[in-house]
């Protein structure tokens, strides 16, 4: 672990350092687990070397009301559910695109709704394609500029298909008992 100076002032050097709210964890508007996600995706993003992939930049929140700053990430994601047959299953919404820079703040486009438990390997799907797709020098945030929604989304699409035989689709990341939407009053200020 880095304790230097930089890492208080600059956080989220790499990849792999990802931000998350506490989402369900502790917070009662919380939908999903979106802290223990992004414990997950930090050691699932671990060993890129392509210095275009380390500079970008994964925040996710518990809900839509922006906690974990997904709004403003390369990679973002956003917690709510989906019934599949009868069931409530853990979702989040995927937003690419979001920064903050000189020119000012965009929003990150809404791409697609993805069951939490592929989101890994939806972002390593997801950085694959960047790479095999950009053009020479081109960085994460003009490549999601250029590529259609639907190139995107057909792409990833193949990941989220579930099915209710698909067992851990209804188990957020870090539960043992089965996905239940339980609200409460917030942490935030929402």
């Amino acid at each position: 672990m880095n304790f230097a100076p930089s890492t208080w002032l600059f956080p989220a050097l790499t990849i792999s350092d990802v931000t998350g709210c506490p989402g369900a964890t502790t917070c009662n508007l919380g939908i999903t687990r979106s802290l223990t996600l992004a414990d997950e995706l930090s050691r699932a993003l671990e060993g890129y070397d392509d210095p275009e992939i380390q500079k970008l930049r994964i925040k996710i929140s518990g809900c839509p009301n922006s906690c974990g700053h997904h709004h403003i990430a390369d990679i973002g994601f956003y917690g709510n559910m989906r019934k599949i047959e009868d069931q409530q299953a853990p979702y989040y919404q995927l937003l690419l695109g979001g920064k903050v820079s000189a020119d000012g703040v965009h929003f990150g486009r809404q791409i697609m709704a993805v069951p939490a438990r592929p989101i890994p390997a939806i972002i390593r799907e997801l950085l694959a394609f960047y790479q095999r797709e950009r053009q020479s020098g081109e960085s994460f945030s003009s490549w999601v500029g250029r590529t259609p929604d639907k190139a995107i989304v057909e792409r990833l699409h193949p990941l989220t298909e579930v099915t209710n035989s698909t067992e851990d689709i209804f188990l957020d990341w870090g539960d043992t008992e089965t996905f239940s939407l339980k609200l409460g009053r917030g942490e935030c200020a929402a």
